[in-house]
């Protein structure tokens, strides 16, 4: 059977400048903030690999611990960990990545009506998601007593730089710290005079330049493992990033019943709808690992009118009633497809 020709999606403007063709493309890749982050970067003129590479692992190595430090929620001495103890009323300073990433997780709660909510962390740890979850997909799920508390972001006050505990809020940034961190880590690059990259952090990519010759940075887009007769989905990657948001990682078995570990914060409960993966192309690493997960809870036809409301550039796989699969692009992905 031949195989289904690729969707090639390319950006409708590519930068003028590109390194030579034919020089050297560097790599180098590690572990942090429980998942493996990968770098392939071309050398300043004059350099070669080798001769960045433990400069390099050493900007990228100190970005993560920072972020790590600061908002990691299977920490009990991150910050994060520490505002949930905080008394009601009590205030926290924020550094600017801690600052920087809640911003945007309540903007994005705010825009989608709080589809998206950074104030999950005692849902999560109900439902045995997160810090809680089992060391087995299989393990059994802890009962949900009542409601788990959602919504807290409404009450967050984040004034002079110091966040004020509302009383019980405990925070879980995992759908947008990551993001942020790979954001955090091409500007740390940037500043280490590298123009050309990619940068990967547990599937959330972010690009700056051009490979040797002119060439974007491609990469592929993840599908679920069952559509995997879907055609391969190719992105030209350049000065931008792409995140995605699905139902088949992470998810929890209980009797016959998969259990997504993306919450819907309106429920409180996992997302249970026909919706499979949401990829989102965006400038920044953090927005669309935020617009990502908020338009996969919003499900396949609302979240498709959000992106088409709001002009996101999101690429859709959901299941069909006959148990095949159908996929999308936004009107803002769709401009970039290839002929």
């Amino acid at each position: 059977m031949k195989a289904a020709a690729p969707w090639v999606l390319v950006p409708p403007v590519l930068p003028l400048a590109a390194p030579p063709a034919g020089g050297p493309v560097g790599a180098l890749a590690g572990t942090a903030l429980g998942t493996a982050w990968r770098l392939r970067w071309v050398p300043p003129p004059g350099h070669g690999c080798d001769d960045d590479a433990a400069r390099l692992r050493g900007v990228v190595d100190a970005v993560l611990a920072r972020i790590d430090a600061q908002m990691s929620h299977w920490r009990e001495d991150s910050l994060l960990s520490a505002f949930g103890r905080l008394p009601p009323g009590e205030a926290m300073a924020l550094p600017p990545d801690f600052a920087t990433t809640l911003r945007i997780a309540c903007q994005v709660a705010a825009l989608s009506d709080g589809a998206f909510d950074p104030t999950l962390d005692e849902a999560v740890r109900a439902w045995g998601f997160g810090p809680a979850a089992g060391t087995s997909p299989d393990a059994p799920v802890p009962p949900v007593a009542g409601s788990p508390r959602t919504g807290g972001w409404r009450a967050l006050r984040c004034e002079g730089g110091r966040l004020a505990q509302p009383g019980g809020v405990r925070l879980d940034l995992s759908a947008v710290a990551k993001g942020h961190a790979v954001d955090a880590v091409a500007d740390a690059l940037a500043a280490a005079g590298i123009g050309h990259f990619l940068f990967e952090l547990g599937g959330e990519l972010r690009a700056r330049g051009l490979k040797p010759g002119a060439q974007p940075w491609w990469v592929g887009v993840e599908r679920p493992p069952e559509a995997g007769h879907l055609p391969e989905l190719r992105l030209a990657l350049i000065d931008g990033a792409v995140a995605s948001s699905g139902d088949w990682r992470q998810r929890r078995r209980v009797g016959d019943r998969w259990l997504s570990h993306t919450l819907d914060p309106r429920t409180g409960a996992p997302v249970d709808h026909a919706l499979s993966a949401v990829t989102v192309c965006h400038a920044q690493a953090a927005w669309a690992d935020a617009l990502a997960t908020a338009l996969f809870v919003l499900g396949p036809q609302a979240g498709s009118d959000w992106a088409e409301r709001h002009e996101v550039a999101a690429w859709f796989v959901a299941r069909t009633p006959e148990g095949g699969w159908r996929e999308w692009p936004s009107t803002a992905l769709a401009r970039w497809l290839a002929d």
